[in-house]
């Protein structure tokens, strides 16, 4: 007996912001092939994390037709990465259970490596594509740099020692986030230039051939976002610290 799309609904259902929403529809048809397939939730975390990371590849081809090709398959690991989770609560559905710590790691580990990695690729395909013109390269590299040090510069729990502190931090670390709060236009800057949308801002201007505008657009935002983020999570602390003093 075959799994309804109604039913994986109805027993995944979890909250969504934002263009996720949209995609998360999507997401139920990756969970009713998984179901068919017999694959386990963590078989398809692994999945889109290996896809992923081979995916941004095919802009070293240098061909437009490889640029897209490359985006396309990249971003629509997304949605699988949105199936996963779901098909673990099918599964668990009416079942007490605490969720595995495994799966959640693997995601982080896929996203910050992937989305680095994709600028570098990006990078050198474009200069492949420019008569081997550096600057494109160095571009890449620059975005990477900048959005891997936004990821291991963000207030961590881990970094204090006592109970009381790691709460008080966990309490911030929501507040430090680009789409703090229920703004709109802050929600749309998000999902319009989030790396793994699918028909975001990379995914245009890839199509339209603009690679080189694409890597320099995002080198600045991530340049601004650790910025924004540094001035944001010290002010934050700040405020706490002279909370309790």
């Amino acid at each position: 007996m075959t799994t309804s799309i109604s039913e994986i609904r109805r027993h995944a259902a979890t909250q969504r912001r934002g263009y996720e929403r949209f995609l998360d529809f999507f997401a139920n048809y990756v969970v009713k092939i998984a179901l068919f397939c017999r694959l386990t939730p963590t078989q398809l975390t692994f999945f889109w994390v290996i896809v992923q990371f081979f995916a941004p590849l095919f802009f070293t081809f240098g061909s437009y037709f490889s640029f897209v090709l490359g985006i396309v398959l990249f971003q629509c690991m997304f949605i699988v990465d949105l199936s996963d989770g779901k098909l673990f609560r099918f599964s668990k559905a009416g079942v007490k259970h605490k969720k595995p710590l495994f799966p959640k790691y693997l995601d982080h580990l896929g996203h910050y490596i992937n989305n680095a990695w994709l600028f570098i690729c990006l990078g050198l395909g474009t200069m492949l594509r420019y008569s081997g013109d550096w600057f494109f390269f160095y571009g890449g590299l620059a975005a990477a740099f900048f959005y891997l040090l936004n990821k291991s510069t963000a207030i961590n729990p881990a970094w204090y020692k006592s109970f009381e502190e790691q709460k008080t931090i966990l309490g911030l670390v929501d507040q430090a986030t680009p789409r703090y709060g229920k703004s709109l236009l802050k929600q749309f800057l998000f999902d319009f230039f989030r790396v793994e949308h699918l028909g975001n801002f990379l995914f245009f201007g890839i199509l339209f051939d603009q690679p080189g505008v694409v890597l320099m657009v995002y080198a600045g935002l991530f340049c601004l976002e650790f910025l924004r983020k540094l001035y944001v999570q010290g002010k934050l602390l700040w405020r706490v610290d002279k909370g309790r003093s």
